[in-house]
This record gives C-alpha cells, structure tokens and sequence, in this order.
C-alpha cells in the first residue's frame, strides 16, 4: 500500500494544463486589448496626415502651383502631386490593416482613386472620408471646401448632414 503521508513532489498533468490554459486566455485578451487602441491611433495619425497634406494644397495652391491630392484605396497613400507630374510632393501611406473605406463628394478619378483639385484661391469640394480597419470602428474626416476647415467624426449622421444641406443650398440656388 501506498503512504499518502509524504508531501508530494509535482505537478499533476491536468494541474499543468489548466494553468497553461489560462495563461492562453489572458494572454489574448492583453493582445486584444492593445491592439484595438493601436489600429484607432494609427487612424488618427493617418488623417492628421492627410489633413497636412490638405493644408499644403491649398497654400501651394494659393501661391499659384497647380496642385492636387489624390487617395488612392488601392494602394492605402494619399499623394499631393503637382499638375503634369507624377513624383509626389508629399505622401503618406496607410497603416497595416487600415484602409480607405469610402469617400463622399468626390468623384472618382480612377478604380478606387480620387483627386481633390484647388483652384489658385485654396478652395477645393467639399469632400469626406470613412478610414478604418473595414468595419463600422474606423473614423471619418470632412475636410470643407471652401475654409478647409477639417474635422473628425466617429459616426456618419455628421457627414450626411453637412452633405444634406450643402445638396439643399445648390437646389436653391438654380
């Protein structure tokens, strides 16, 4: 017969296991926890970006330079380009997993490619766009045309609003 007296040694196989286990668990709740805060900063510092890239325009457009901001969904980079050039001014390139989801009140140049054009005053269209990682958690920026200023929103009620009644001003004025 055995003496269960003495203290045991080790671990048990299902003791080990259930501690491995749960280790597992925390451990991709700590990476699901960082990694959303991650993909929300990266959106933010991409359409700060491309609020620079906007203010660029317009005062390289003020100072008589041809100029235009094309987003590319394609390739994830928002370029200021020179008329009648191809090298980029300035570009930005979106963060992994972050893409151009859509964009509204531009028309689009090219599949999935739209340009923003200034005229020699600074002023462009009215435009906006929904940057995320492809679901409803992304951000949108409306850049207004005429005063360029920028803001950003979390939800599209905004965007559609300002759309809704700059639509309802041109009806007017015809």
């Amino acid at each position: 017969m055995r003496d269960f007296s003495v203290l045991r040694q080790a671990f048990t196989l299902v003791e080990v296991l259930a501690v491995i286990a749960i280790i597992s668990l925390l451990g991709s709740f700590a990476v699901l926890g960082v990694s959303y805060p991650l993909q929300r900063s990266q959106v933010k510092t991409f359409l700060a970006q491309l609020k620079s890239a906007d203010a660029m325009s317009r005062a390289r457009s003020k100072l008589g330079e041809p100029i235009r901001l094309t987003l590319d969904a394609g390739r994830g980079t928002a370029s200021v380009i020179k008329q009648g050039s191809s090298v980029p001014v300035f570009a930005t390139q979106l963060p992994r997993g972050v893409a151009i989801q859509r964009v509204v009140g531009l028309s689009q140049s090219k599949h999935s490619s739209w340009d923003v054009e200034y005229s020699f005053i600074g002023t462009s269209s009215t435009y906006a766009l929904h940057v995320g990682p492809g679901d409803e958690t992304g951000a949108w920026l409306l850049v207004l045309g005429l005063t360029g200023q920028s803001y950003i929103f979390n939800d599209r009620s905004a965007i559609d609003e300002v759309f809704r009644s700059q639509q309802a001003t041109l009806e007017v004025e015809r």
